[in-house]
């Protein structure tokens, strides 16, 4: 690199707020990470020319990541533009489109069921089963008798008539802490807990699934 690429690569080792952290061989997984501690770098000087210089070598860097999971960047493969897709997509179970592998649409066939019926298309092709956080609005106060449940297994919740407490607005089926939490406008929690409005089932997970398994 040359000296003033050089200088730039020291002022962006001295930032030590957190970034998204992503490693050439995995592209689909993002960390949260900053760098601590000093970065370590050997470099030679060579001459470029009569004016110019330019440094090469090698050094390492220490990263801290606050979760050891990551996340995906995108939601499927067509949306990753990188040469190396090929060596890694088979192992990453992400799907390339839409509701099955070779679909060329976006959205599930859940979006055509009758109105009464609400459904949204997730699947997860990390490695460990995931939480989900759910939010639903009060309408007229209130939240019809109701289940939540996925396409695929028996895991299902349901629940009665739901009627606001205090000012909350909604509430959200948070399942990594299995409570029906109240919620603000905003979408915050209010310390407010409907679980007392469970009719029978119970908390699930999204879990791990194939490119071709139904999940809605």
């Amino acid at each position: 690199m040359t000296e003033y690429q050089l200088a730039k690569l020291k002022s962006w080792l001295g930032d030590k707020k957190v970034h998204d952290l992503i490693f050439d061989e995995v592209p689909y997984k993002v960390y949260k990470a900053k760098i601590t501690g000093s970065a370590t770098m050997k470099y030679i000087p060579f001459s470029e020319g009569e004016t110019n210089r330019v440094y090469k070598g090698e050094g390492s860097i220490q990263f801290t990541a606050f979760s050891p999971y990551a996340r995906s960047l995108h939601k499927f493969l067509k949306d990753y533009e990188v040469s190396n897709l090929n060596e890694w997509k088979a192992a990453s179970g992400m799907r390339t489109n839409g509701y099955y592998e070779d679909d060329n649409i976006n959205s599930s066939p859940i979006d055509e069921f009758i109105s009464v019926f609400r459904g949204f298309y997730v699947y997860n092709p990390g490695d460990l089963e995931t939480d989900f956080i759910l939010k639903l609005r009060f309408l007229n106060n209130e939240i019809a008798p109701g289940s939540i449940y996925m396409g695929i297994g028996s895991a299902q919740l349901n629940f009665k008539k739901i009627v606001a407490k205090n000012s909350d607005v909604g509430i959200q089926i948070n399942t990594k802490l299995n409570l029906i939490e109240g919620i603000d406008i905003n979408g915050k929690k209010t310390g407010t807990i409907y679980n007392e409005y469970i009719s029978s089932g119970e908390f699930f997970k999204i879990p791990k699934i194939g490119p071709t398994d139904e999940l809605v």
